[in-house]
């Protein structure tokens, strides 16, 4: 009777959870069977942009970003060169920003009338000119308003902007908003001041956005907003994906399991990745691949952080962009424990009939002033299922974990991995898992 016991290499699948690994074995299937995964949908729709006038940051240009239509636009500074390019090319969305000048405003009005009523597709801010607002199916309520409440509408869903409110502000210039009221079949969305902070009109192929494309007091927060505008107007409403931002799994102090969870793509296939930093509201994330990266069915997708600092807190969340909407979950808190546990090692083995087991020791540091609520190791056999992980409590002796894992059966492996609890939240942090194997006779080598 001998054991294999593999504390030096890990195995990384046992890090997945088994939603994941089911989704790998169906991937897999697919590929066997000459089906490739779902590509997100992108844009290569023309767009054609024309501002008279910005005196704050343009929420333009990172809205453009987040919709991947940086490489298609066209932008121009004046009446002429936007005549000339819309009556030379074949653009699919035309941004106006009417902006000071209401004798712009005026001019540009009947080409973007003969524009539209050619079928285009317009999104526009307008701070004076109401024949190109009326041109649109809005006329102007009130102005000057410094805030947007937003409602149900999948716009600003999709924008993934959870509190109500919109702030709005622009140092360079005290005009930043105009409300309007739809005319005809035209839909009003959200409220600033007295009227709609959004009207979409036209059977849904334009909209004219209450405040100036520069007074959003949070630029990104505008980006979002004006990006699911042009979304909804190139994509005639398509419904934009759901996405939340599951639990942190934490493994070890410094490895955890970040996952999101793609519960509704909506209308198309959706690129799928997460965001990791160390400011509460992300503004320093990087971004990171999942698996999987794209994906036009609901699921969990997840990326593995690893060298986490000790002691560090981090933030992170899922994203989800689509040709309908680019949309986050919520920000979650990753705590990294100041402690680490060392690989369980095998010290002993008895046998008793058919069954047998092993005495396992582990310690932690890096943590003098921690004093855990539980300590032990936890155990399933190779294959199984890991919603049914087997749990021993452990002797703590000077920061060394002792403890007997009995009832193993003879030719079976298990995987093993130290646990220790922290805290009242009972915050755990653990080692990487190991293998082991009983072999019956003899040893044998390997993870």
């Amino acid at each position: 009777m001998s054991v294999l016991f593999s504390g030096s290499v890990s195995d990384h699948r046992l890090r997945d959870r088994a939603a994941l690994f089911l989704f790998g074995c169906v991937a897999t299937f697919l590929v066997l069977i000459g089906v490739t995964p779902a590509k997100a949908e992108t844009f290569d729709d023309r767009v054609l942009v024309v501002v008279d006038e910005s005196e704050g940051e343009s929420s333009v240009a990172g809205a453009l970003a987040r919709t991947g239509l940086e490489e298609t636009a066209t932008i121009v500074d004046d009446l002429s060169g936007f005549e000339r390019e819309l009556s030379a090319n074949d653009y699919d969305l035309v941004i106006v920003g009417a902006q000071r000048s209401g004798e712009f405003a005026s001019a540009v009005a009947p080409v973007v009338e003969s524009y539209v009523d050619d079928g285009g597709r317009v999104v526009a801010t307008i701070w004076t000119g109401e024949s190109l607002a009326r041109v649109l199916s809005a006329e102007p309520v009130s102005e000057n308003d410094e805030r947007i409440q937003t409602d149900a509408h999948p716009i600003f869903q999709a924008a993934s902007m959870a509190e109500t409110e919109i702030d709005l502000d622009n140092p360079g210039w005290t005009v930043f908003s105009r409300s309007w009221r739809p005319l005809g079949d035209a839909e009003g969305v959200g409220q600033l001041g007295d009227g709609a902070a959004l009207v979409i009109g036209n059977e849904g192929r334009t909209a004219v956005i209450g405040p100036l494309f520069d007074s959003f007091d949070d630029v990104q927060e505008g980006e979002r907003f004006v990006a699911n505008v042009m979304r909804w107007i190139l994509t005639g409403g398509a419904t934009p994906p759901e996405i939340s931002t599951a639990e942190p799994d934490i493994h070890s102090p410094a490895v955890a399991e970040l996952s999101g969870v793609l519960e509704d793509p909506g209308d198309a296939a959706v690129d799928l990745y997460l965001e990791l930093g160390t400011t509460p509201d992300l503004a320093d994330a990087q971004r990171h691949s999942t698996r999987p990266e794209v994906s036009s069915e609901p699921t969990v997708f997840s990326y593995r952080a690893e060298d986490l600092d000790p002691g560090e807190v981090y933030y992170f969340r899922a994203v989800g962009i689509s040709r309908a909407g680019h949309v986050e979950g919520e920000i979650r808190e990753l705590a990294v424990s100041t402690a680490a546990l060392d690989l369980p090692q095998l010290e002993g083995l008895w046998s008793d009939t058919e069954l047998r087991g092993v005495t396992l020791s582990a310690s932690w540091s890096e943590a003098p002033d921690l004093e855990p609520e539980w300590v032990g190791f936890e155990y399933v056999p190779a294959g199984g299922d890991f919603a049914d992980i087997e749990r021993v409590s452990a002797n703590m002796e000077d920061e060394t974990l002792t403890a007997e894992l009995r009832g193993l059966h003879d030719g079976e492996a298990y995987h093993v991995r130290a646990v220790a609890e922290f805290g009242d939240d009972r915050t755990a942090t653990a080692s990487d898992w190991v293998r082991l194997q009983l072999l019956g006779l003899g040893a044998a080598g390997g993870a």
